[in-house]
């Protein structure tokens, strides 16, 4: 954050997500970048099919909740209103990393939007329900689709750590 590389990498994963992670070459340069030999949530997670192209050994943990309707009930209840609390509002007003973040999920949600969203309209996030729905149930099938199975662990934290630790080849 300091010397901002972390600000950087956030206007890097904004371009990805505008531009559908079509730059393979700039993903892989954050990746490399970075030093980084995994990748989770988001905004990585946006971009699993290229990553799975440039790295085609990788493995896929992919986390689903019980059901869309869970998962909205979390995510409407804490990262879609985070930007809503005025400490948050503060740090995105008056320190460079927090506005690079707040913007980076603008571009997040309007990708799962597929439209322009507006996070100010009083009733944000649950104007866009059904199209967030939409995204997410999609994406869960579309994973389930492309990832090989021998690449591929539906994680469910509920379960424990035993099929994790095994299907990264670790003892637990």
């Amino acid at each position: 954050i300091l010397d901002g590389k972390l600000i950087e990498d956030s206007k890097d994963w904004k371009y990805l997500l505008e531009n559908n992670c079509a730059d393979k070459e700039r993903l892989e340069s954050i990746i490399e970048r970075g030093g980084w030999t995994a990748a989770v949530d988001f905004p990585a997670s946006i971009c699993w099919e290229q990553l799975m192209e440039i790295y085609p050994n990788a493995k896929v943990i992919h986390t689903e909740r019980i059901s869309p309707e869970k998962w909205w009930e979390s995510a409407s209840n804490s990262i879609m209103v985070a930007g809503k609390k005025p400490l948050l509002r503060l740090m995105v007003k008056f320190l460079p990393f927090w506005k690079a973040q707040y913007s980076l999920m603008g571009s997040l949600y309007v990708s799962l939007a597929k439209k322009r969203v507006d996070r100010s309209h009083p009733g944000w996030p649950s104007i866009y329900k059904n199209e967030f729905l939409e995204a997410y149930s999609a994406n869960n099938d579309r994973v389930r689709e492309l990832v090989p199975s021998d690449r591929l662990l539906i994680q469910d934290h509920g379960k424990g750590w035993i099929l994790l630790a095994k299907f990264l080849g670790k003892d637990i």
